[in-house]
């Protein structure tokens, strides 16, 4: 090959190299999100979307018997959640792109794309690796303040809590658990938390153990004229 067709080849791999960098970048502005800056906004509660049906496991095992489901859970409020809501009867307050309101508890802020993580302004209890209902969640804090107590293992910390969508169309993650941990200490406990499942938890169940989760959203929307 001669020394004029590498050149041309080497000219025509340049040209094709900038026209892809050209065309992933297009992509990339086209799908990027206007940045919002119309602050204070008022998102109302709008519907619920169930991400998921019911799911026992009884330790690593999934269970998938109704009839041992529905007797696990029975009468448990938590799981029954309703097919609709009280359109505005909750809201969430964006006081900035860093603060909000979330019904009556103050968060900050941290975005990523469409993902939002909410960091309670005040500080909650935990004693960490043992705190079996943090062990459920997705998304935690930082152990941030040691707090003096008999085991040493007590902390302060934030409570998480994770939406995703935008500034003014916003699907909060709920879930809905009960569970029996029969090893070392017997534990029952039951309700709900504002986050997603950490399905690593699963792994730790002991043979014994019995765990019911049920993941929903809540979509809350800001009215428009």
């Amino acid at each position: 090959m001669t020394n004029m067709n590498l050149i041309k080849r080497d000219k025509k791999m340049k040209k094709l190299i900038y026209n892809l960098v050209i065309i992933v970048i297009f992509l990339y502005s086209c799908e990027k999100e206007e940045k919002f800056s119309d602050f204070p906004v008022t998102l109302y509660e709008n519907k619920i979307t169930h991400i998921s049906n019911v799911r026992l496991f009884v330790g690593k095992t999934k269970i998938s018997d109704k009839e041992t489901i529905d007797k696990f859970i029975k009468d448990e409020e938590w799981f029954q959640v309703p097919n609709d809501v009280e359109p505005d009867y909750d809201e969430i307050y964006f006081y900035s792109e860093d603060s909000v309101k979330i019904y009556t508890q103050s968060f900050s802020v941290r975005k990523k794309d469409k993902q939002f993580l909410f960091y309670s302004s005040r500080f909650i209890q935990t004693i960490g690796s043992q705190d079996i209902i943090r062990s459920l969640m997705k998304y935690t804090s930082e152990l941030l303040i040691p707090i003096p107590s008999p085991s040493g293992d007590l902390y302060a910390t934030n409570e998480v809590r994770v939406g995703y969508g935008s500034y003014t169309n916003l699907e909060m993650c709920f879930v809905a658990y009960k569970i029996r941990k029969w090893g070392g200490n017997w534990y029952s406990g039951a309700g709900t938390f504002i986050n997603e499942f950490n399905e690593e938890a699963i792994n730790t169940l002991q043979p014994l153990d019995t765990l019911a989760i049920m993941e929903y959203r809540i979509k809350f929307t800001a009215h428009t004229e």
